[in-house]
């Protein structure tokens, strides 16, 4: 049977993030996630079409250059 679900430290390993990533974009609701008592779930399809559909990493911005 495939597996369908990912917890935090599985989703981390999948998308190439540490969990303090995970939990912040969790915490602005910037990630797609069900939450089943205490526990955080993230189905797989759900997190490749957000990954596909080009989320941004507020955080691994460039900085602008100065245009003065």
């Amino acid at each position: 049977m495939e597996q369908k679900y990912l917890n935090v430290t599985d989703l981390c390993r999948y998308i190439y993030k540490s969990e303090s990533y995970v939990y912040k974009m969790v915490g602005k609701k910037q990630i797609p996630f069900h939450k089943v008592g205490r526990q955080l779930l993230f189905e797989i399809s759900q997190i490749d079409k957000w990954v596909k559909s080009g989320y941004v990493d507020v955080d691994n911005l460039p900085d602008l250059p100065d245009l003065i």
